[in-house]
């Protein structure tokens, strides 16, 4: 993650004033790699990471959840609101995003609380649901998921730097999509065999902007590291300890 920020940002220069948003199991790391490149441009920084994945930083790193959300996932997600809805409008935002954003950080619809998010949370790691199937349940009852988090950001310029966990590298599952449109948001879920417990807590889904939503005009999603790269660097690193791969 670090690597591939900095060489990235080494290439791409971006604007300053510079807002840093951090978030995932890879979230230190990351931010590193931003802070050894654009320095003093960043202004301030939110960064959130798995508990006892914590490093040292120029900012107060937060610890939440994974893979079930807590209650530092949900005061992250405050928190989150909170910094987004502080940025000057002329700044750029430069997030930066890894495995396990979905739970570390989560803002809730009125009236639902965590142990309804965690029921649906227990329900999808044990439901036998791919990555894709489980995210898109996911951000039904998010404010920051599903393109949400564009919304509180618009209009301000957004960069994103992603490391895909997922098969296919769909910008809409790397962390339950919060920069980008889905449009099966826009449809009522089929909640047809759910468990009751699941059918209700989907009852208190948001609305979601749609794919021209003006929110997005100014978001650039780019893809710095993917599962390909990490299988063909084990399978390099394989064949040069002389196993057939």
């Amino acid at each position: 993650g670090r690597e591939r920020v900095r060489a990235y940002l080494q290439q791409h220069p971006v604007p300053a004033p510079v807002f840093l948003l951090s978030i995932g199991k890879a979230a230190c790391a990351m931010a590193q790699g931003a802070h050894e490149v654009l320095g003093a441009h960043i202004v301030d920084a939110l960064v959130v990471t798995k508990r006892g994945h914590a490093e040292s930083l120029p900012w107060p790193v937060l610890e939440a959840g994974h893979p079930l959300p807590d209650e530092q996932s949900l005061a992250a997600g405050q928190r989150l609101i909170d910094f987004a809805a502080a940025i000057p409008p002329d700044a750029t935002v430069l997030v930066l995003l890894s495995g396990g954003a979905s739970a570390l950080v989560e803002a809730l619809p009125e009236g639902m609380n965590l142990t309804q998010l965690r029921a649906l949370n227990d329900w999808l790691l044990a439901s036998g649901l791919d990555i894709v199937a489980m995210n898109r349940l996911r951000k039904r009852v998010s404010r920051i998921k599903g393109g949400r988090l564009a919304q509180l950001l618009a209009p301000r310029r957004v960069l994103c730097l992603a490391i895909s966990d997922v098969p296919g590298d769909d910008p809409r599952a790397i962390a339950s999509g919060p920069l980008v449109a889905d449009e099966s948001l826009q449809a009522q879920p089929d909640t047809t065999g759910l468990p009751a417990v699941v059918a209700e807590t989907l009852r208190y889904g948001l609305s979601a902007p749609a794919a021209d939503d003006t929110c997005f005009h100014n978001v650039q999603f780019e893809i710095i590291a993917r599962l390909d790269d990490a299988r063909r660097a084990a399978a390099e690193a394989a064949r040069r300890l002389g196993y057939r791969v």
